[in-house]
């Protein structure tokens, strides 16, 4: 299937506790509004480095302040690859663990991927 429909293109961050900083801050502070913004490759591709300081989770938001237009992992626990949708709920995505990663995610397929950095 396709978030291509579902998805408001402009901006995307990552916020969690699996992040150096506060936990679950949404709107985010400075400067994680910056260190955890997404750099957009494309209206479907988004891309992300960045910084895991421990265990734990994020989720993937469209606006400051808002949870209503979240995405979420579809299955609890697969840190590395799966798929996402945009849903108020969880699971959260699970961290990978300490360390610099990647974060890609595919808006036309629904996946996302992680590698280490």
């Amino acid at each position: 299937g396709t978030l291509a429909n579902n998805y408001d293109d402009g901006n995307l961050w990552a916020t969690g506790d699996c992040f150096p900083g506060p936990d679950w801050n949404n709107p985010l502070p400075s400067p994680l509004d910056v260190d955890l913004k997404f750099t957009k490759i494309d209206k479907l591709h988004y891309v992300l480095i960045a910084d895991f300081d421990k265990t734990g989770g994020y989720k993937l938001i469209q606006e400051q302040g808002n949870w209503n237009t979240q995405y979420h992992a579809l299955v609890a626990n697969t840190p590395l690859s799966g798929d996402f949708e945009k849903k108020n709920q969880d699971p959260q995505f699970a961290s990978p663990g300490v360390g610099k990663y990647k974060i890609e995610v595919n808006f036309q397929t629904g996946k996302y991927k992680l590698t280490p950095q």
